[in-house]
């Protein structure tokens, strides 16, 4: 169940003063108590801190049935993707940005051409074929529009020199602030790297 995340108040286990005993700086916990018949959604859990609640109040945990009831105190600890895909914040790609190009070939198919882009990339102006610049990055290269073009105008590539980088949060964390955390983790390392390096020089 992910959880809204407040990187300034928490800190992790093991870098917290407590020893990773677990205190309010690191440790943080919820409570759910239900025994009504019907579906227990996440909006139901209790949290200590209203900044720290479920993501999705709508996600079902369990259904429950006449008599039954469901009863628990968890503790939410941060935590990093690496050592376990539940604290992944996010799902991360890129790809090289596309390079389309339509040559001055005659062709009066453009209008099919333009219609077999899955991703709306091309329209049709004075009869011509052109495309449209805000869409460019939503070409996944598939290759639909050149195969239907009889004239070979159309030539799709990739530009290896320019990345388009995709954050998609689960919710969490803004995308902003995954990329942030990450870079300040990142930079983390490379000085405890660097400290490791120099410590071995002789």
């Amino acid at each position: 169940i992910p959880l809204t995340t407040d990187l300034e108040t928490y800190t992790e286990r093991e870098t917290c003063s407590c020893g990773g005993k677990g205190c309010a700086k690191c440790t943080l916990e919820l409570s759910l108590s239900l025994s009504n018949p019907g579906v227990v959604k996440a909006g139901s859990i209790k949290s200590k801190d209203p900044k720290v609640k479920p993501v999705y109040p709508e996600m079902p945990i369990v259904k429950l049935n006449k008599g039954q009831e469901l009863a628990f105190v968890a503790k939410a600890i941060l935590g990093r993707g690496k050592e376990h895909s539940k604290w992944i914040p996010a799902h991360v790609y890129y790809k090289y940005k596309p390079k389309i190009e339509i040559g001055n070939a005659n062709c009066d198919n453009c209008e099919e051409c333009a219609s077999k882009c899955p991703k709306n990339i091309f329209e049709v102006k004075n009869k011509k074929l052109t495309i449209k610049k805000d869409r460019v990055n939503e070409c996944i290269l598939c290759g639909a529009c050149a195969d239907e073009c009889p004239s070979a105008k159309i030539r799709l590539d990739e530009d290896s020199s320019n990345i388009i980088f995709y954050v998609e949060s689960f919710g969490q964390l803004s995308p902003k602030q995954i990329l942030l955390k990450a870079l300040e983790i990142m930079n983390e390392e490379l000085d405890r790297f660097d400290k490791t390096l120099k410590e071995m020089a002789f």
